[in-house]
C-alpha cells in the first residue's frame, strides 16, 4: 500500500506529531491504516493489491473550518459533488473509502503513483470549479499521501502498529527509503576530503541529469542512500536555481525535504547551481533560506562573478564551491582565494571553501595553504553508489 505527500495547498502547515512532520489532516487515516487494511480485505481485495496499489486522500478539513457554522448544511452536497467527480475519473480497479466526513480515500489498483496523483489533482481541481460559489474553494481541497509500498513482514509491522501512529511511520518511511535506494534517478557520490585531516569530511552527490522535474526524487534517492550507511556523514545535494524559482518545482521540493527524518535532514547540505548573473544577493539569500529550512545548511557556487562576493555576504553558505575542473592553475588559485576572502568576511561562521574535481595531485598542498577546506575529483576517489568512506582515500592523498 502506498501514501504519497503532497498538498494543494500553497503553504502547507505540516506540524511536527511525535517528531514527525505529517499533514494534521491525514493524521487520522494514518492512525486508521492497520482497520483500513482489513476494511479493504473485507472487499475482496486481494492481498496483492493491496502491497502494490496507492492511496491517495482528498482531504475537507479546511474547507469544513472556513464553513464551520454551515458544515452540517453543505455536507452533503459537497460529498455528493466529490463522489461524482472520483467515480468519472477512477477504474473498476480502483476502490474509495470515505473515512469520515473529511476524508476520502482512494486505493488505486495499480502500481502508478504517478496516475495516482494527476487523478487525486484531477479530483480535487474540478471539484474546486464545481464549488466555486464557496469562497475560496480552490485553496481549500488538500491532495496528500505517503509513497511507500508494503509486503510481506513490512505489512505485518504496519498491522502491528495500530495504535501507534508514530511506530506506523516509521515502517513507512523505512520502506520508502529503501525503495528509492533502488530507483529513480542515478547518483553517484564523489568522497571529498578535509585537506586537514586527510580523511573523507563529506561526499558530493553527482546526479546523471539535474531538473525540476526529478529534483524530489533525487533528494528522496539521496536521503535513502545516507539511511542505508547510517553514518553521520555529510551529503551536498545540487539542485538548480531553476528548479527552486518555478512554484510549482519548489514547493514540492520542500514537500520531499519536509518529509525527511530529523536526522536525515541533518545529514544533507542543499547545494543551489546555475545561479544566473543577474540573480541579487538577497534574493538568493531569500529562496535558499526557504528550501534548505530544516537541512544542515546551505552551499552555493563561487566562480569569480560580480555578483558571487554579495551573494556570500548574503546567503551565509555552509560551504562555498570553487569549480577546479579545466582551469588553469593560476586561474583556480584565484577564484578560490576570493571565494575564502569572501568567507573570512563574515562576522558569523566562516563557511569553508572546497574546490570540486581538483585535476592534479600537486595542486592539493598549495590549497590548502591558502585555505581551502574540501576538495575532490577523480585525483581523491572515483564516484560511488552509496557514501560509504573508502579506506585507500588517505593512503592516496
Amino acid at each position: 500500500m502506498a501514501f504519497m505527500a503532497t498538498s494543494e495547498l500553497q503553504t502547507p502547515n505540516w506540524p511536527k506529531i511525535v517528531g514527525h512532520s505529517v499533514p494534521d489532516w491525514l493524521v487520522p487515516a494514518i492512525n486508521r491504516v492497520p482497520e483500513l487494511l482489513q476494511l479493504l480485505r473485507a472487499r475482496d481485495m486481494k492481498a496483492d493489491k493491496l502491497t502494490t496499489g496507492v492511496v491517495q486522500a482528498v482531504g475537507l478539513h479546511k474547507l469544513k473550518t472556513q464553513h464551520a457554522k454551515n458544515w452540517q448544511r453543505l455536507k452533503k452536497n459537497v460529498h455528493i459533488i466529490i463522489e461524482a467527480e472520483i467515480r468519472r475519473n477512477i477504474t473498476a480497479k480502483d476502490v474509495t473509502v470515505i473515512l469520515d466526513d473529511e476524508t476520502f480515500l482512494i486505493v488505486f489498483g495499480d502500481d502508478d503513483p504517478d496516475r495516482a496523483d494527476r487523478i487525486a489533482r484531477s479530483i480535487a481541481k474540478e471539484a474546486s470549479l464545481k464549488l466555486s460559489g464557496m469562497e475560496s474553494i480552490s485553496d481549500l481541497i488538500q491532495v496528500a499521501a505517503f509513497v511507500v509500498q508494503l509486503e510481506g513482514k513490512d505489512m505485518q509491522d504496519a498491522v502491528k502498529a495500530g495504535g501507534r501512529p508514530t511506530d506506523l511511520l516509521d515502517v513507512m518511511r523505512r520502506v520508502r527509503e529503501r525503495q528509492e535506494t533502488e530507483a529513480g534517478p542515478r547518483v553517484l557520490f564523489l568522497p571529498s576530503i578535509n585537506l586537514r585531516t586527510g580523511r573523507i569530511g563529506l561526499f558530493d552527490a553527482e546526479p546523471a541529469f539535474l531538473s525540476p522535474e526529478a529534483a524530489p526524487h533525487m533528494i528522496g534517492k539521496i536521503a535513502s542512500a545516507v539511511r542505508a550507511v547510517g553514518r553521520a556523514t555529510l551529503i551536498q545535494v545540487p539542485v538548480t536555481f531553476e528548479t527552486l524559482a518555478q512554484s510549482d518545482s519548489l514547493k514540492q521540493v520542500v514537500d520531499r525535504i519536509r518529509n525527511l527524518t530529523p536526522w536525515t535532514r541533518q545529514r544533507l547540505i542543499l547545494r543551489v547551481t546555475e545561479v544566473p548573473d543577474e540573480i541579487e544577493g538577497k534574493a538568493l539569500a531569500a529562496l535558499v533560506g526557504f528550501a534548505g529550512r530544516g537541512l544542515r545548511g546551505v552551499a552555493i557556487d563561487y566562480t569569480g562573478r560580480p555578483n558571487d562576493h554579495a551573494r556570500v555576504k548574503w546567503v551565509h553558505p555552509h560551504i562555498i564551491n570553487v569549480p577546479g575542473e579545466g582551469q588553469p592553475a593560476d586561474a583556480l588559485f584565484r577564484t578560490a582565494s576570493f571565494a575564502i576572502g569572501a568567507a573570512l568576511a563574515l562576522s558569523s561562521i566562516k563557511p569553508r571553501v572546497m574546490v570540486r574535481a581538483v585535476g592534479g595531485r600537486d595542486l592539493l598542498g598549495l590549497l590548502e595553504r591558502i585555505g581551502v577546506y574540501y576538495v575532490n575529483g577523480i585525483i581523491v576517489a572515483p564516484g560511488q553508489r552509496l557514501p560509504e568512506r573508502p579506506a585507500e582515500v588517505v593512503e592516496r592523498v
